[in-house]
């Protein structure tokens, strides 16, 4: 959507009491109009004199100041697009036009109350301008008050029901407000509307998993994976990570949604090269409590200072807690940028002469991908935050290691991979975990049984997982399962899901999320973790391993699935790895016969064993300042990004065809 076009062409009436007449208006009207054609070509020098032959005619005319900002948007410059709509707005307060203008580009900037409080102005001006009621709802979703957001979103759809992007931003705050179902439907009526509208099809396959509701869903999913390699725009990269698909689908999906949404522009002036420390700049929106910060503190604390100056661009929240201090501790520099644009923080990255910048976000929940189709630093990495690709050729890494990704795979992935010799996964080797944990009784678990666990949330839960798992209920009958209590749509379909297949409901057991201390100390509660597939267990499998707890796996086909199979082989327990359902099901059956065979599994992981190379944290910094270094070695000497593996503190290797 155009809002600076549509008003630009479709100025707001303007009452004619409000403005003087002037003599010159007529003729600073065909400027502003030689203006906009030169726009439109793309001569945006010709449009800038035009606008400024108009302003010498009609200074008075809110059109032109309207025109300026319009102009100095396009050109990069929003502040001077604020004063050029403020301008207008002083000159002719009604002018709904520029109210809207200008709340678009306080969104744009992210000053969320700002536009908001435009917004408003307009549609107290234009009561059914849909354009404005939309951004209403976008700006207050994104300032933190979806109950406003959703009553705007009601409102205009009522008035207009054919408004299939209001009818798609709605169904995406549903999802975010846990309303699965009520995302799924009006994800439906979005298609049935318009059946090419872009990932749509992926994000109501998605709102169907997060609440388990399956009927249907698998053939939904493959659709999604055709249309995917056939280049359409289905599905979001994300999507076809969780659901299960192939790397080819994957990788076709994030290129196409790179190049659709965020595709890399021109790389920035070159810097002189700055002598002494390499700079890292680790960018992301989970330095507060998050599962990312969990397992990256201890990791930003150990870097070598003499080495490596460690950056911080923290572009998400500040909740407060004591992991929000100790990161801002962590890092010689934290960048509180939260609220600035993708183009402010990428240049404000570029400025800080950073050789290497790290994105800890991918595609998942507020991740901001333009920052590095920015190209704020000469090489560009992938790590941790997202399982796949980026499908985005301004990256050149992605963290790995060869659990998750064999030679001869390198070509489903856009960037050139960098193994690490034990897991890709950072971990904490400071991770608390409560010293008392409450019984099972209290846990609301039998005293005497087998318990079998997953604290994945409930959208990795898919049918022939689920099927494995009710077998197994059924082969132990005193044993139950223990999950986490994701959402009430997903612990309702799982209930009906069980008893469909033969399992009293009251034979899973919801556990409600708590606190990592707390959360760490109960799984002494489990006897065995069982994994999902296609999507494994990531943060939570090393959680549960820290904790002393034996996780089962099953090793998929894409980076999404391997995990488990990562985390298992760095912990010392490849056995417990298995490749397909039949074996995963043989092997957890035949633990839970064998209480001596899995009590000395647990033995050998221990309760929070750091010297398993998944938990020394200093090893991994060791290895991955290696490979950060490796990096720049070869961008300095000339040569271009390509594959290699650690292979130990400071020693690297290259394949022959590299060499």
């Amino acid at each position: 959507m155009s809002w600076m076009d549509f008003w630009r062409r479709k100025p707001a009436p303007t009452p004619a009491a409000t403005i003087a007449p002037a003599a010159n208006d007529d003729a600073a009207v065909r400027e502003i109009a030689a203006g906009n054609t030169a726009e439109d070509r793309g001569e945006l020098a010709l449009a800038r004199a035009h606008y400024a032959r108009a302003l010498e005619l009609a200074p008075a005319l809110p059109r032109v100041h309207l025109n300026l900002g319009n102009l100095c948007l396009l050109e990069g410059d929003a502040g001077a697009a604020i004063a050029a709509y403020r301008r207008a707005l002083d000159l002719d307060p009604a002018h709904a036009g520029a109210w809207f203008n200008l709340g678009n580009v306080h969104f744009r900037r992210r000053e969320h109350e700002a536009a908001i409080a435009a917004f408003e102005r307009c549609l107290a001006l234009t009561p059914a301008h849909d354009d404005a009621e939309l951004a209403l709802a976008l700006a207050l979703t994104d300032a933190g008050h979806p109950e406003q957001a959703d009553g705007v979103y009601r409102r205009l759809l009522e008035r207009r029901p054919d408004f299939v992007g209001a009818r798609a931003n709605h169904a995406q705050l549903l999802a975010r407000q846990r309303d699965y179902l009520a995302a799924a439907a009006q994800w439906s009526r979005v298609l049935a509307q318009q059946p090419d509208y872009p990932c749509a099809p992926g994000h109501a396959c998605a709102a169907r998993a997060y609440a388990c509701d399956w009927e249907g869903l698998a053939p939904a999913v493959a659709a999604l994976e055709r249309s995917a390699i056939a280049g359409q725009p289905v599905a979001l990269p994300f999507h076809l990570a969780i659901l299960g698909s192939s790397r080819t689908a994957q990788l076709a999906a994030a290129r196409r949604y790179t190049a659709d949404r965020f595709p890399p522009g021109a790389p920035p002036s070159a810097r002189a090269r700055t002598p002494g420390r390499l700079r890292l700049a680790y960018v992301s929106a989970d330095f507060h409590q998050h599962a990312t910060a969990a397992l990256t503190a201890r990791l930003f604390e150990l870097h070598d200072r003499a080495r490596f100056e460690v950056h911080a661009w923290s572009f998400g929240r500040d909740d407060g807690s004591p992991m929000r201090r100790r990161l801002e501790a962590a890092f010689e520099h934290f960048h509180e940028v939260r609220g600035w644009s993708d183009e402010a923080i990428a240049r404000a990255i570029h400025a800080s002469g950073c050789d290497i910048a790290i994105d800890l976000k991918g595609y998942t929940a507020d991740a901001r991908p333009a920052i590095f189709s920015a190209h704020p630093a000469p090489l560009q990495v992938a790590w941790l935050g997202f399982p796949g690709t980026s499908g985005n050729p301004a990256f050149d890494y992605l963290i790995a290691d060869r659990q998750l990704i064999a030679a001869e795979e390198t070509d489903d992935y856009s960037e050139r991979i960098v193994w690490l010799p034990d897991s890709y996964q950072a971990n904490d080797d400071r991770r608390a975990i409560a010293a008392t944990a409450p019984g099972r009784a209290a846990l609301g678990l039998p005293e005497r049984c087998f318990v079998w666990c997953c604290f994945n949330n409930n959208f990795k839960i898919v049918p022939a997982v689920f099927d494995v798992w009710m077998r197994l209920l059924l082969a132990v009958p005193d044993s139950v399962l223990w999950l986490l209590a994701d959402n009430p749509q997903a612990q309702a379909a799982l209930e009906k899901e069980a008893r469909a297949r033969g399992v009293d409901p009251a034979r899973l057991v919801f556990a409600p999320r708590a606190d990592l201390p707390e959360h760490l100390a109960r799984q002494a509660c489990a006897d065995l973790f069982l994994d999902t597939l296609p999507c494994n267990a990531h943060t939570t499998a090393s959680d549960a391993l820290w904790a002393g707890l034996p996780v089962l796996t099953c090793r998929g086909e894409s980076f999404a699935g391997r995990v488990g199979a990562s985390l298992l082989h760095a912990a010392g327990l490849p056995e417990l790895v298995t490749h397909s359902l039949a074996e995963y099901e043989a092997l957890a059956l035949a633990l839970a016969r064998d209480p001596q065979r899995l009590q000395a599994l647990r033995a050998r992981l221990g309760r929070g064993n750091a010297g398993l190379p998944l938990f020394d944290s200093a090893r991994f910094c060791r290895h991955l300042e290696t490979g950060f270094a490796q990096m720049v070695e070869r961008h300095r000497s000339g040569l271009a990004p390509a594959s290699f593996d650690v292979v130990a503190d400071g020693a690297c290797r290259f394949p022959r065809s590299v060499e």
